[in-house]
């Protein structure tokens, strides 16, 4: 993962490089693809914390909560889904309801 990133950002890195000197004169589609690099690279970041909260039974609840708190409503979300599919696995029914919330709420907030 961490050379995927790197390579992202190097690329990104290349992008501005090239757009400065003027040797690149970007439209629509090449400046779309750059921000989706980026965009994917943070995700790829992000992933580690969300998954070391899913796994964090060391935590003190004010631990717990002050991780929780650092993160933005969108890895708030990635957080509840993640644990919305490793503990409500007995009732699909169910996980699909808590899904359909936590969707409409993040319409809300975002």
């Amino acid at each position: 993962m961490k050379n995927t990133v790197i390579s992202k950002v190097a690329t990104a890195i290349k992008d501005f490089e090239m757009l400065q000197s003027g040797e690149w004169n970007p439209d629509h589609d090449s400046c779309q693809a750059s921000i989706d690099n980026l965009d994917s690279a943070v995700s790829q970041l992000k992933e580690p914390k969300i998954k070391q909260l899913m796994s964090s039974v060391e935590l003190t609840n004010s631990d717990w909560q002050d991780q929780v708190d650092s993160l933005s409503a969108e890895d708030v979300g990635l957080l509840m889904y993640k644990l919305i599919e490793k503990n409500v696995t007995h009732d699909a029914t169910q996980r699909h309801m808590m899904y359909d919330v936590l969707s409409a709420l993040e319409q809300h907030i975002g």
